[in-house]
């Protein structure tokens, strides 16, 4: 699942590997998922619509808000353990990124694939985890003597360790809406009885303030959600 989570399309041999031996290729290829990442904003978990205010943008950049949500969740550390010989996942807790540095990894990974989406910007909340280091590419995982993304069997890692971080973080996460904060300020004037050369009657831009009114709205962009020219 984590493997399918974090591409555009499950692997055609990958599938058919992981379908079952007795399944044909073509069987395989017709049940082949191409999209389970849109599964994650199709289903919630919160009790209530209330229940999820305050959720967190994956569209969000800043290290802090991110570290915020990602502190205390309890992930899987790939450890080489010498008495069992093999690679074996130990719970451990997320520190902040600021005491943390593979946390930091992370949100820069997360951040670094927002950019190849258009305008910047994801448009499911199941796409922060495709190859940004909240998948089975976490940096949690990789230990001397094994590689996540190729594991070769040895390991006592399962996909549960690779969807740690998906798993308990998505409930707190939202596509979000881009939008601007436009400050303004409107002035009226009061015409003076003589312009400036003194050749006539006033025009409005000359003279004292009659009235002043300052303005601050949010804007929210829309548009193709995959590129073409928007609108606000």
């Amino acid at each position: 699942m984590a493997d399918h989570l974090s591409q555009e399309q499950a692997r055609r041999n990958d599938w058919r590997a992981h379908s079952g031996p007795s399944r044909s290729d073509a069987s395989a290829d017709l049940i082949r998922p191409p999209r389970d990442w849109g599964l994650l904003d199709i289903f919630s978990t919160a009790p209530h619509p209330n229940a999820t205010r305050g959720r967190l943008s994956v569209n969000q950049t800043n290290l802090a808000a991110w570290s915020a949500v990602l502190s205390g969740v309890v992930l899987s550390r790939a450890t080489n353990d010498p008495d069992a010989g093999m690679v074996i996942p130990v719970a451990e807790a997320a520190a902040p990124a600021a005491v943390l540095d593979p946390m930091a990894q992370i949100v820069a990974g997360i951040n670094r694939t927002r950019t190849n989406f258009a305008y910047g910007q994801f448009k499911a909340a199941g796409r922060f985890a495709l190859r940004s280091g909240a998948d089975y590419r976490s940096p949690f995982l990789f230990v001397p003597g094994f590689d996540p993304e190729l594991p070769d069997g040895n390991a006592q890692i399962v996909d549960a360790d690779y969807e740690r971080i998906p798993q308990q973080v998505l409930s707190l996460l939202k596509v979000g809406e881009p939008r601007f904060v436009v400050y303004a300020w409107g002035q009226s004037l009061k015409p003076a009885r003589r312009n400036p050369e003194n050749t006539g009657p006033s025009i409005v831009t000359a003279g004292a303030d009659k009235a002043a009114l300052p303005q601050l709205s949010n804007h929210r962009r829309d548009g193709d959600p995959d590129g073409g020219t928007g609108r606000v």
